[in-house]
């Protein structure tokens, strides 16, 4: 059983699978329109590589080749086809257009036999292209974990997709669980369009970034009442600031941690039923470790029954199977040979009544080296911040560049955009 009849073997044809602005799309359209796409992906190649494209082609477009049993190369919006590391010929299949890839770089490493069925090529933890390839037996696992435990005994499944269709977490944790389930994907292609889905569907799942429900809740918080479950992912989490607006909804607010070289969701639960700050119990999928055995460290993992252990780029801790993420190992300011994480002072910053929000960024110093900056969205008065701010910083941690802004920048996942100087 190749991917595409695993997650296509319990449906009814007259069920809707997908709703677009325009369309209402039946199973049995779906199909037909993934056998039609078929007809065009040649045999002659072994694999499939999608760019960016809207999201129910992107659908499509994956299902068609993984049912033609190819190997599917799923690009990153800021990723060009000619970064993918492959030796060897493939199809590029864009919405229903066609065009042949052979690699001419001899610098290029990765052969077709190195590749899973599924791969996604992402610019990774270190900002550079790469390709990770994803084992078929791990997303199994964590997409039944999701099935068995949230959506087989549910009548029925609505599930609202925010997320691109390149990220790890909108196939593993959505589009997968929600057409194995024979649900519902209502594909909503831009941010502010959230609200009005919000209202006009009675959506039982919906996957955010932290960042994006923060900005929805400033503005109409009980919107999200309209919501059965909502999971927060994708970037760090402010869990004190989420725990407290979720304690105003009715709706069930999950938190979980994973990345693509992981293979998707490595933690997961609800914010009320874990530990402060952490990002949610360990997967029996997968095993977890800290660098060099140490407490705290950089955290590796690989899925169960693998050999190798892939590094996050994230620094964290484990404590009685809870997970928790300090920051990223390439935000660590290093400041007269300290480390600073920026997520720490970020949590100290947002203990002051009146700071809306905030990014922590390192930046060149002559005297220290390196020493901490910060985005502040507030109302406060300069001179009253910068009283509240000295006493819940320590000298090291207090910034040498303070700007106020009126919001932070959000990139095209969602995320906030971090700075970088």
């Amino acid at each position: 059983m190749n991917f595409y009849d695993f997650i296509f073997k319990d449906f009814c044809l007259e069920n809707v699978a997908i709703i677009t602005k325009n369309e209402r799309i039946t199973y049995y359209d779906l199909l037909a329109q993934i056998n039609k796409k078929c007809e065009i992906i040649s045999d002659t190649y072994e694999v499939v590589i999608l760019p960016v494209q809207n999201s129910k082609n992107m659908i499509v477009n994956l299902f068609a080749s993984l049912k033609k049993n190819k190997k599917v190369i799923i690009l990153n919006s800021n990723i060009e086809v000619a970064s993918i590391e492959l030796k060897g010929r493939g199809l590029v299949l864009k919405d229903d257009f066609v065009t042949t890839y052979e690699s001419e770089n001899e610098e290029f490493t990765k052969t077709i036999n190195e590749i899973s069925d599924i791969n996604i090529m992402t610019s990774g933890t270190t900002g550079k292209p790469k390709l990770c390839p994803l084992s078929t037996h791990s997303i199994e696992e964590r997409v039944n974990m999701l099935y068995e435990g949230y959506l087989k005994n549910r009548d029925k499944v609505i599930e609202g997709l925010v997320f691109p269709i390149f990220s790890i977490t909108a196939l593993t944790i959505q589009v997968f669980p929600t057409l194995l389930k024979g649900g519902t994907l209502v594909l909503i292609e831009k941010i502010e369009e959230i609200p009005h889905y919000l209202s006009k569907f009675n959506l039982d799942f919906l996957g955010l970034t932290p960042t994006i429900f923060k900005l929805i809740c400033s503005k109409n918080i009980e919107i999200f009442n309209n919501l059965g479950n909502l999971f927060l992912g994708g970037e760090k989490i402010d869990f004190p600031i989420i725990k407290k607006i979720s304690a105003k909804l009715t709706t069930n607010v999950f938190i979980g941690y994973g990345f693509t070289e992981g293979g998707g969701m490595i933690s997961f639960g609800n914010i009320f039923e874990i530990p402060e700050n952490s990002v949610g119990m360990i997967l029996p999928s997968v095993e977890v470790r800290i660098k060099e055995n140490k407490r705290l460290g950089e955290l590796e993992i690989r899925n169960v029954g693998e050999r190798d252990w892939v590094s996050s780029g994230d620094i964290a801790y484990i404590k009685d199977n809870y997970l928790y993420i300090v920051d990223r190992k390439k935000s660590i300011i290093i400041s007269s040979g300290k480390n600073l994480f920026p997520s720490c002072i970020k949590d100290k910053v947002l203990t002051i009544e009146g700071v809306d929000d905030l990014i922590v960024y390192g930046i060149p110093d002559f005297v220290t080296g390196e020493a901490p900056a910060m985005d502040v969205v507030t109302k406060m008065e300069y001179d009253t911040f910068i009283a509240e701010l000295k006493g819940v910083l320590s000298r090291e941690e207090f910034p040498r560049k303070i700007n106020f802004v009126s919001s932070l920048k959000i990139n095209n996942s969602g995320k906030c955009e971090v700075k970088k100087i």
